[in-house]
């Protein structure tokens, strides 16, 4: 397949490949299930569509952007792994993004991301991360344009030692833990 448009409920039967853009509109409802999806371009949610992620071994891989602008993802994002390359937005439903439980979102650039809540918050009617990586080692790293929050345990992963940044314009990133080596944070404060 090259670009997806899933409009009522949809699921994956196995891991797949998308060279294009993978869009999640009206209504629709997208399930990974145990399996692993690589977006090449961008991924989107709108209108009062959305993205379920139950499954420990899903994983939504995308290259490009991922904008959360659909409904409510409460009790949707439990477990897997959402890997980001691009810019990351939420808009749309004030809980778009709700992600809880084992849900691990993988910041992984290999340029400058930029990420941007509408609604942030730690309640399940806000929009926030459950856990956080930071993966991006490029010189532009990860910039926070809205205050965010990750309920869980905010960290960058093992092994090399190379500096992972993360910076803003003063904005706080509030975690539930910490478990990060050489993350080198520039106007963020972190509670």
């Amino acid at each position: 397949y090259t670009n997806v448009r899933v409009l009522n409920a949809a699921s994956f039967t196995g891991s797949t490949s998308l060279a294009g853009n993978l869009t999640v509109a009206g209504s629709g409802n997208l399930t990974i299930g145990g399996n692993e999806i690589a977006v090449g371009g961008t991924f989107a949610t709108q209108s009062t569509s959305v993205l379920t992620m139950q499954n420990a071994a899903g994983v939504l891989a995308v290259t490009g952007d991922a904008t959360f602008s659909g409904g409510s993802t409460n009790t949707r994002l439990t477990a897997g792994t959402l890997r980001v390359a691009g810019d990351f937005v939420q808009s749309g439903s004030a809980a778009a993004f709700a992600a809880t439980l084992n849900h691990m979102t993988v910041l992984n650039g290999a340029t400058a991301q930029n990420v941007s809540f509408a609604n942030p918050g730690t309640t399940t009617l806000l929009s926030h991360f459950q856990r956080l990586e930071i993966d991006n080692a490029s010189a532009g790293g990860v910039t926070l344009d809205s205050a965010g929050f990750a309920n869980g345990q905010l960290r960058t992963p093992a092994g090399p030692s190379v500096q992972r940044p993360l910076s803003s314009a003063g904005l706080t990133l509030q975690v539930g833990g910490l478990d990060a080596v050489r993350l080198v944070q520039d106007g963020t404060p972190h509670h």
